[in-house]
């Protein structure tokens, strides 16, 4: 397995990690007096997620999860905040204002609401493959799973507990996910400005991407019997038994969707060992 992770590893590395790179550090440098943008703001925001970014992946690849996770949660505010007042208005004019008491337009709920709407004008090619539901879960499970990792909570202190190797890749590898949307999220945002058709991903790859890490996760799992539940105390289980199992609830509906993949795999695998023949290469 460990050969074939590195045979995976690096046509993750070519098909997804390096077009965005490399899209993102060519286009950062061209939305700087950028005719489409509507606000100086939009711009530097997106400037500071960039930087924020890069430094979130030194920290998630030295296993500094927490500290990564406080920087991609503000890497994603950044980008949200600076294309939802590009889009918006009545946003952009609370924005402009410091100590508001009562926020309407600027609370994060409606950031990622908004921001929901305009994924497909950002990318159609990209977005549209995903329903507007769908779009606004996405935004809202990932930016609460950052906040866990960001505020003082039980997540941030039961983390310090963790010290196997395995049970830190694995978180590694779980938040490695997080990563790549958000830096795709400020892949597909700059191209909307730029107009760049040279730096594409395509969605096959992107999806064969997750699909194979998170294999790799059940694989370390398996293969070193690991079983997170011992943390429970921990986290308090009982007196956060409700939060634990809505927590629970969407990870089994994730489990159903990996599934009804599986079950899609082994039902098309003539299909599918075409594709991943097509990835591998």
């Amino acid at each position: 397995m460990d050969k074939d992770w590195k045979i995976i590893v690096n046509a993750i590395k070519r098909k997804v990690i390096k077009p965005i790179k490399d899209g993102n550090k060519e286009n950062i440098k061209k939305i700087k007096n950028n005719q489409m943008i509507n606000h100086q703001e939009t711009t530097g925001l997106l400037l500071q997620a960039y930087e924020t970014l890069n430094n979130a992946e030194i920290n998630l690849n030295n296993y500094k999860i927490v500290d990564s996770c406080v920087l991609m949660r503000s890497a994603f505010e950044y980008i949200t905040m600076g294309m939802v007042i590009q889009f918006d208005e009545d946003t952009f004019d609370e924005f402009k204002k410091l100590g508001l008491e009562e926020r309407n337009k600027t609370r994060i709920i409606k950031i990622l609401d908004l921001l929901k709407k305009h994924m497909n004008e950002i990318s159609s090619n990209f977005y549209s493959e995903i329903s507007q539901k769908n779009k606004g879960e996405l935004l809202q499970e990932m930016y609460n799973k950052l906040c866990n990792f960001t505020h003082s909570s039980l997540i941030v202190s039961t983390i310090v507990e963790i010290a196997d190797d395995n049970e830190k890749e694995i978180l590694r590898l779980s938040l490695l996910q997080s990563l790549f949307f958000l830096e795709s999220l400020l892949f597909f945002s700059l191209k909307y400005f730029t107009g760049d058709d040279k730096h594409y991903i395509e969605w096959e790859n992107v999806w064969l991407s997750s699909l194979l890490t998170i294999a790799k996760v059940g694989h370390i799992a398996r293969i070193n019997n690991i079983d997170f539940s011992k943390y429970d105390d921990f986290l308090y289980f009982k007196e956060n038994i409700e939060y634990l199992n809505k927590n629970k609830k969407s990870k089994e509906k994730r489990k159903i969707q990996y599934n009804e993949i599986s079950n899609y795999i082994k039902n098309n695998s003539d299909d599918f060992t075409e594709i991943l023949k097509r990835f591998l290469s």
